[in-house]
């Protein structure tokens, strides 16, 4: 496969009138946008009205989940150069976690990984936003429920990363900032602004706490590199094939969904797209940013705004198109938003367990409408109705407020389980 898209020149000329466009529509404080086309950049920042900044005006953006894609790039570093096992049982680095009921199947650091461990999260929802001290962490995953055997479901929320952190940390030896210095930042010769930094630790360290997109495609793109096109590439071809490969396949409901770029499946480098790119996207504190890259044509973005995560995903469609991959843009129409997967509909009726502790689904059928409902702590947040069709399919007659909902057997247990967008929930003994 080869780079089909429009010149970078050309695409930076139509790029500075769509994003301004956008910015003023969507009124954003701020927008960062970098692209990496084979070596050949293209750069634009803004802010309020649409103003083009550059240099120290260019804004910065908390990197809360992008702190995902930094600690699978860790860790891949630490198997690669330190021998890490990763299909090591989790315990075996952190004995503090050993379960009280020895499972079957152990939850190895592969399983963190990928997001796959199949333990139901004991906290709150207000301790996930919050750090928890460790030994009380330690406790609760020791008691934590299995839900789901290890390997066999997608869960992009709950525990997993959380103990990957300090399972990378304790057997590296050093915290997961001074591994980023070491094994992202330092390598690639990244040149770190200063309202960048953190506030300096006791030995005078300081973290690093927000991110440039310019700065953070010179990450992005040196992963994106085949071999022979970069005479030093910081990452070693290994971590780069290992970031890149399909690991989990994610819920049929979400790969059928009309969604510009929709994830099909969880890879190493957190999600492989419906036209081929590999990324992640994230958000906090009404800060939106996503990563895309495709190492055959050796193209990488990256998107940051002060916004919402729905404006971030029009500005990603519009390069994406310009750079040549297909986007199928949502339409209000019937559409299919999951299925039963061989389960009878009986069977997918009653209680179901949620991801995290205090979560719980209850899904009904009558007069062929399958509605499932979930709450949290009692109080419900959600209701999905579709159409049971063929004895298995779900449909609804617009997919502008559907939510993606599949059913599917954990292979080895055969439990029941839905998964609800990224979040699976398990069906009640």
């Amino acid at each position: 496969m080869t780079y089909n898209g429009k010149h970078p020149a050309q695409l930076g000329v139509e790029l500075d009138t769509v994003l301004k466009a956008i910015a003023v529509k969507a009124a954003l404080p701020a927008l960062s946008v970098d692209i990496d086309i084979a070596g050949s950049r293209i750069s634009r920042a803004y802010r309020e009205e649409a103003r083009p900044v550059s240099g120290d005006e260019r804004p910065v953006f908390a990197s809360g989940c992008l702190a995902d894609i930094f600690i699978a790039i860790i860790c891949l570093d630490q198997h690669q150069r330190h021998g890490l096992d990763l299909d090591a049982p989790f315990e075996s680095i952190l004995p503090e976690l050993t379960p009280l009921v020895r499972a079957e199947h152990p939850v190895t650091v592969r399983h963190l990984l990928t997001r796959t461990g199949g333990m139901q999260d004991p906290r709150t929802i207000e301790e996930m936003r919050a750090l928890i001290p460790w030994d009380t962490f330690a406790e609760r995953v020791r008691t934590a429920k299995r839900l789901f055997t290890p390997g066999a479901v997608f869960n992009y929320g709950g525990i997993d990363r959380g103990i990957l952190n300090r399972l990378v940390a304790t057997y590296a030896g050093e915290s997961i900032d001074r591994l980023a210095r070491k094994s992202i930042v330092d390598p690639a010769g990244i040149h770190i602004r200063e309202i960048q930094y953190a506030p300096p630790q006791a030995d005078g360290f300081r973290a690093i706490a927000k991110f440039d997109t310019a700065t953070l495609l010179d990450v992005v793109a040196p992963l994106a590199r085949r071999d022979g096109s970069a005479a030093a590439n910081p990452f070693p071809e290994g971590l780069r094939n290992q970031l890149q490969i399909e690991r989990i396949p994610l819920s049929r409901s979400l790969r059928v969904q009309p969604w510009p770029h929709a994830p099909t499946a969880f890879t190493y480098g957190l999600f492989k797209f419906s036209d081929g790119l590999i990324g992640f996207n994230g958000w906090q504190e009404n800060q939106s940013c996503a990563v895309r890259m495709d190492p055959q044509d050796e193209v990488s973005y990256v998107v940051a705004l002060e916004g919402p995560p729905g404006v971030r995903d029009v500005i990603v469609a519009e390069i994406a198109q310009r750079l040549g991959y297909e986007s199928v843009q949502s339409r209000g129409k019937p559409c299919t938003i999951g299925g039963l997967n061989g389960v009878a509909p009986n069977d997918v009726l009653g209680v179901y367990a949620g991801w995290a502790e205090g979560y719980e689904a209850n899904v009904t059928l009558e007069g062929g409408i399958l509605a499932c409902e979930l709450n949290y702590r009692g109080d419900k947040f959600q209701r999905v109705r579709a159409r049971l069709e063929d004895g298995g399919w779900l449909v609804v007659d617009s997919a502008i407020n559907a939510s993606a909902l599949e059913f599917f057997r954990d292979g080895r247990t055969g439990r029941v389980c839905l998964a609800s967008g990224y979040l699976p929930y398990a069906k009640a003994a």
